[in-house]
């Protein structure tokens, strides 16, 4: 088969495909950003987005409810310590 000819473009210097193919530094950049995207929706899939805000809500109570834990051990078992010294 005969190449098809574009008329009123000379292929040689200058030349150029049009658009230009990215470098491969930038398709790896473009790759893992919509991996991301393709990840973040699949999640907004399974929770909803206005459930979201109410388990990122919930999610941070716990977290600060559970680092108050161990300061109020520490401090229970420091009082009870005392309270076993007066009564011994």
């Amino acid at each position: 088969m005969e190449s098809e000819t574009t008329y009123g473009v000379e292929p040689g210097e200058g030349f150029y495909a049009w658009p230009r193919p990215l470098p491969p530094p930038a398709l790896r950049v473009l790759k893992k950003g919509l991996l991301l995207a393709a990840a973040l929706l699949t999640v907004h899939q399974f929770i909803p987005a206005g459930s979201a805000g109410s388990l990122v809500s919930e999610v941070f109570t716990i977290a600060l409810v559970m680092s108050w834990l161990a300061p109020l051990g520490r401090m229970y078992t420091r009082l009870a310590g005392r309270r076993g010294d007066r009564s011994g």
